[in-house]
């Protein structure tokens, strides 16, 4: 492996050289020993990561692993509520004279939840 990616709530936390070590059966092995400091809610995984001589380059990816701390929820980032009210934005000016007024609420309700999930977002 080239290198292997610890993914904490959607961004690379920490990127870990692996060891590469023979294993006795073929193959090889990479022991991971690492904490991640957090006091709130969140979710893990890791990729690892593999370049061919070919060129190509091979992957794997773990399933998420989630940590849920009482009254610490995870939030989300900024950047992600933003693409949300935009789109919302976007789809209230693209169906104006397209959809019922009840379909048009429906966006513009969403996009009051998204507006309120902005205020405690990261």
């Amino acid at each position: 492996m080239d290198r292997i990616e610890l993914i904490v709530n959607g961004q690379v936390e920490r990127v870990i050289d692996p060891e590469n070590s023979p294993a006795v059966r073929g193959g090889y092995t990479s022991r991971i020993d690492t904490t991640v400091g957090r006091v709130e809610s969140f979710w893990a995984a890791v990729r690892c990561f593999e370049r061919h001589p070919e060129g190509r380059v091979r992957f794997a990816h773990t399933n998420p692993a989630y940590l849920d701390v009482e009254g610490k929820p995870i939030r989300p980032r900024k950047a992600e509520v933003a693409y949300f009210i935009q789109r919302m934005h976007e789809e209230i000016d693209d169906s104006r004279g397209v959809l019922s007024a009840e379909a048009i609420d429906e966006y513009e309700q969403a996009l009051n939840a998204y507006e309120e999930i902005a205020e405690t977002a990261q």
